[in-house]
């Protein structure tokens, strides 16, 4: 005798039970980086509740601070100090490659470098870290990020030695901030010139020296630019009367070892303290 032929219902039905069983529909890598990131950058302090259990989906966004797409883990965003974590940043982060939003905020317990593997997510459109203990130099592999538009943030980090000159890359980015106390040093990158897009560039109380590049002036749209508390040195170009879109105290430049007046374009600006 041949075997009884099974249901289609009792077949559908015991899909869906491997499918509760497996717990998640992300795919074996995306699962491996979130993982990873919970385990090596301190997530079994207090990343929520909801973070590796079985019976919860992060691809259906069922975890804690991750936001989910069609399957897909599209963001990430830590905002708040979680506890006692203490870790690093994996390098498997890079096999979350549908990400758009990655945000760590007030994670002081997370040091290490940033892995090189961060330029594997392409699809970002935002990249924040502030008040994480980062250090070591930024990996040249954020210029592979050209989707970022709305920020790149490093604020109040450890990040030691020079912006990388391949952030000239990045040409949809409007937002820059590398905000201090940082220990950023060596010159502006000229490169920076070919974000014409370019908002608000943040990079006060760090070690820059050099003087401010002309190519800065291709910023037409620029709306804030606050660089204090550095040791740039040399004459104030004249490129930079193109920023018409100021006001007064959007442009910073006080405490620095720059020489010669604003451009008179500029002259409803301020580069005083008192502003």
């Amino acid at each position: 005798m041949g075997k009884a032929p099974v249901p289609v219902l009792l077949l559908i039905l015991g899909a869906a039970h491997l499918r509760v069983a497996g717990a998640h529909s992300c795919t074996t890598d995306v699962y491996r980086g979130l993982t990873e990131l919970y385990k090596q950058a301190g997530g079994d302090t207090d990343w929520g509740e909801n973070w590796m259990k079985t019976d919860k989906d992060p691809c259906d966004g069922e975890w804690s601070n991750v936001n989910a797409e069609g399957d897909k883990i599209v963001k990430i965003s830590f905002d708040d100090d979680k506890g006692d974590e203490s870790g690093t940043l994996p390098s498997e982060i890079g096999l979350l490659t549908d990400l758009t939003e990655f945000s760590f905020k007030k994670m002081t317990d997370v040091s290490g470098t940033v892995p090189s593997e961060i330029g594997q997510l392409a699809k970002l459109t935002k990249l924040k870290f502030e008040e994480v203990d980062l250090s070591g130099r930024l990996p040249s592999e954020l210029g592979c990020l050209t989707n970022l538009e709305s920020e790149l943030k490093f604020k109040k980090t450890d990040i030691t030695g020079p912006i990388p000159s391949e952030l000239g890359r990045l040409t949809k980015l409007m937002k820059l901030n590398f905000e201090g106390p940082n220990s950023i040093s060596g010159s502006i990158p000229s490169e920076l010139g070919l974000l014409t897009l370019m908002k608000e560039f943040k990079a006060y109380k760090n070690s820059l020296t050099g003087s401010i590049p002309s190519e800065l002036g291709r910023w037409t749209a620029a709306s804030e630019i606050e660089l204090y508390e550095n040791s740039l040195s040399g004459s104030i170009p004249s490129e930079l009367g193109r920023w018409t879109g100021l006001e007064k105290d959007d442009l910073k430049l006080y405490d620095n070892f720059l020489c010669g007046d604003l451009p008179s374009e500029l002259s409803k600006l301020t580069s005083g303290k008192d502003g």
